[in-house]
């Protein structure tokens, strides 16, 4: 599917190139019409909610936690905003300092995105929960490297609404070409 869609914008470059350039006019537009305050209240009330289901993936952690969880909380009075992201391994990262923990998150966030990626790829092959760790801790330059790219682009407004799914499409390349190698 990769290397289709690769071919069909290679073969039609000036379609690509419009693509790109609708998709950064879009990220410019939405960035300039987000909202700036001359004193933004720097630390809005919020309380995080993490919980773990050790060894099940995204889909049944959001069946039978997450979902209950937003229903629970969601009647609370004065609640503006509720968000949920369920994913395939979870991270806290204290506060160290500034350089660390841009560091560390970084690094959680590129090995979150990374396991996000391959878990549909690894559960597929009928792998259990230890054998995806152990499978990404062997590859672990690839699906780091892979990780760190979908982290930072989920970051890029017009883009991050595609990434994910392109993250998926380079997790099964890139198991396919690790199984045939």
């Amino acid at each position: 599917m990769l290397r289709n869609l690769m071919s069909f914008c290679l073969s039609r470059r000036p379609l690509a190139l419009v693509a790109f350039a609708a998709f950064i006019a879009v990220g410019i537009g939405a960035f300039t019409v987000l909202n700036v305050e001359a004193y933004p209240d720097p630390a809005p009330p919020i309380i995080e909610i993490i919980a773990q289901y050790p060894g099940q993936s995204p889909e049944e952690v959001e069946r039978y936690v997450t979902i209950p969880l937003e229903i629970a909380v969601a009647s609370t009075p004065g609640l503006t905003y509720i968000r949920s992201n369920t994913v395939f391994a979870l991270g806290f990262i204290p506060v160290v300092g500034t350089i660390a923990a841009l560091v560390l998150g970084f690094w959680f966030a590129a090995r979150g995105a990374a396991y996000d990626c391959y878990d549909a790829v690894l559960a597929r092959r009928g792998m259990p929960y230890r054998d995806k760790l152990a499978y990404l801790e062997r590859h672990r330059a690839r699906s780091l490297g892979l990780g760190a790219v979908v982290a930072a682009l989920l970051l890029v407004p017009g883009i991050n609404l595609v990434v994910l799914g392109l993250g998926a499409a380079g997790a099964t390349v890139a198991a396919h070409d690790a199984r045939n190698a």
